[in-house]
């Protein structure tokens, strides 16, 4: 996951990354850093290391007896890190659901199905929670299965049709919710001035 993201990155955005905020935070581990120029060195075939756990784990960690977790921890921590630096470049939002939507469109943008399938994911699973189901809600969902769709057409144009009615269906259900909110205000605002609402 970790190679995936870095080798889609261009080298800019490994420089841009090295430089920012993210990277340069006091607070994050020296183990962290370290790995990130482990890897990132060759970028972007970065293959000029054994690229093995064991070999990385030496890397950071010496001759202390080698433990997966230890590296996994370090490695999920790098990731996440690089996350946030794609989240700000690619969305310019701090909610939550914008921030997923700015991740999955760079994983489409540099064909990682697998990466745009975990970040839509947790974008549905994020949404299907909502306790308050309002238009942006409604919205968001028109969106999320319009990007899906999209995402088919780019690498399955075959299939590109099959998943047109969830599309459609999300979106009937913002305009459904959109009509009723704006009938609402025109049937109150017939309360105080006289306006046609044969149509409401």
């Amino acid at each position: 996951k970790l190679l995936e993201t870095l080798r889609a990155m261009t080298t800019g955005e490994i420089s841009e990354f090295r430089d920012s905020p993210y990277f340069n935070d006091r607070r994050v581990r020296k183990e962290i850093i370290l790995l990130f120029e482990y890897v990132a060195e060759g970028h972007p075939r970065c293959v000029k290391h054994e690229l093995s756990k064991e070999s990385a784990h030496r890397y950071l960690f010496g001759d202390k007896p080698f433990v997966e977790n230890r590296l996994n921890h370090i490695m999920t921590a790098l990731q996440r890190l690089v996350e946030l630096y794609l989240v700000a470049k690619f969305s310019n939002t701090f909610e939550e659901a914008g921030q997923l939507f700015g991740l999955a469109r760079f994983y489409q943008d540099r064909n990682l199905p697998n990466r745009f399938d975990a970040s839509t994911g947790r974008l549905q699973e994020m949404l299907d929670n909502e306790r308050q189901v309002d238009q942006d809600v409604l919205w968001q969902r028109y969106q999320l299965e319009y990007l899906r769709h999209f995402h088919s057409g780019l690498y399955h144009q075959r299939s590109i049709g099959l998943n047109l009615t969830p599309v459609l269906d999300n979106l009937d259900a913002f305009y459904i919710a959109q009509r009723l909110i704006l009938s609402a205000g025109l049937l109150s605002q017939n309360q105080i001035a006289q306006v046609d609402t044969s149509r409401t």
